[in-house]
């Protein structure tokens, strides 16, 4: 439990991290959309109608 809570803490400061830097900052980083559980959702859905 202890170990999940801690990769949270640094997911946590990771986002922060990016959220703070400026695409400016670091124009080598390509911008990615960033992919929900929705969309793969919707994803997974769709290919369980073709199969």
């Amino acid at each position: 439990m202890e170990k999940q809570t801690h990769i949270r803490a640094l997911l946590a400061r990771a986002r922060a991290r990016r959220d703070r830097e400026s695409d400016e900052v670091r124009p080598e980083i390509p911008v990615v959309r960033r992919v929900t559980l929705d969309d793969v959702v919707r994803l997974m859905g769709r290919d369980d109608q073709a199969a």
